[in-house]
């Protein structure tokens, strides 16, 4: 699950918009290069935060961290 902090939007990764960059041939001559970036589907932002949903009150929290609910 992720969360946009522009937005706030959560979600599943797979729903997050896929945005295919090209840029132009490099200095060793290997050719064009193409980079793939995940964006939020709701506002179009970068700025993303890796999270789960707790299973005891359904909220975004953020990965490595414990759930406020737990914490009782």
């Amino acid at each position: 699950m992720v969360k946009c902090n522009r937005c706030q939007w959560k979600g599943d990764e797979e729903n997050l918009k896929l945005i295919d960059t090209w840029l132009d041939d490099d200095a060793w001559g290997a050719g064009n290069s193409r980079i793939t970036e995940a964006v939020c589907p709701s506002c179009g932002g970068e700025d993303l935060e890796d999270g789960y949903r707790c299973i005891f009150c359904d909220c975004f929290v953020l990965e490595g961290k414990i759930c406020d609910c737990e914490e009782d």
